[in-house]
Formats: structure tokens, sequence, C-alpha cells
């Protein structure tokens, strides 16, 4: 019995530390695009170098962008799902986070998805308003994937002796 608890308590600690690494990354790339690759592809199409769009810069990046989200979301929320299985005593930290990761998915596919297939397909003087608008819709699923990350990372709080199938001394 005491193995048992040993390895499953090991188990669930590390599918939280994964879980709540996958949050941070999700987070991260929304961070990195937000402040780095939108600014980038706006000073691009302000200046006018390469007709902006059609800079080899956004031809690369657009289009492999969702190609690494997506997975990386999909996966955000399987580790979280994980970490709800094998933590029962944190279940509100996950399903919260869980539906924080799956409203980042719909607000992209509902909200968002128009506004990308325009700029995609916009030459480079309309580009800008359009990427403009993309930059203040971006700012929302980054505060999602922060709220999602600080949820997974509100799990780790004191588990240790939440567990009611073992016996482990207080310290």
């Amino acid at each position: 019995r005491r193995n048992f608890c040993a390895v499953s308590l090991l188990l669930a600690e590390m599918w939280k530390i994964s879980a709540f690494g996958f949050n941070c990354i999700t987070f991260g790339a929304f961070l990195f695009g937000t402040f780095v690759d939108l600014p980038t592809l706006a000073a691009l199409i302000r200046s006018g170098s390469t007709a902006g769009v059609a800079h080899p810069f956004f031809q690369v990046w657009w289009p492999h962008g969702a190609k690494v989200m997506v997975p990386l979301i999909l996966s955000t929320m399987a580790a979280n799902y994980l970490g709800l299985i094998t933590t029962p005593p944190r279940t509100f930290n996950w399903i919260v986070a869980i539906g924080l990761d799956a409203a980042i998915l719909l607000w992209t596919l509902v909200v968002m998805r128009p506004g990308i297939q325009a700029l995609t397909a916009a030459s480079s003087p309309k580009a800008g308003p359009l990427l403009l608008a993309f930059q203040r819709q971006n700012l929302v699923r980054l505060a999602l994937a922060f709220a999602a990350m600080c949820a997974a990372g509100t799990a780790f709080c004191p588990w240790f002796y939440e567990q009611p199938h073992c016996e482990y001394p207080k310290h």
C-alpha cells in the first residue's frame, strides 16, 4: 500500500508539473506573439517594405503559427485533464484551466477567424487596420492564457497532505 501511494503521488506530481508547464508555454507563445511578432508585422506594414503582408516573414510565420498553437493548446487541455483526474482535491482548478484553454480556441474560431482569413488574403494597404484589430483581439487570448496558467499554478498548492488514502508524517 505504501509503495502504491508513493507511485501515485509521484505520477500526480508529474502530471501537475507537465500541465503547468504546458500552460506556461502557451502563455509564453501568446506573449511572444503579442509583443514581438505582431509589432514586427505592424512595422513592416507601416513601412510598406516589400508589401507588408507579402513579406517573407509574414508568409512563413502566419500559416505556421496555427500549426503550432492548435496542437499546443489541445495538448495543454489534455495535460490539464490528466491533472484533473490525478489530483481529485483540486478539481476546480483544473476545470477552470481546461475551460480557459477551450475559450482560447473558441475565441480564435468564432471571433478571430474571419479577420485571420481576411488578413491572409489582404493586400498591404488593407492589412494595417486588419492587423490592428487582430492585435487587439489577441490580447483576449493572452489574458485567457495567463488566467489558465494561474489556475493550473494554483493546483500546486498543498496537495501532499490532502491525499486521504496515504499516511504521511506531518512536518
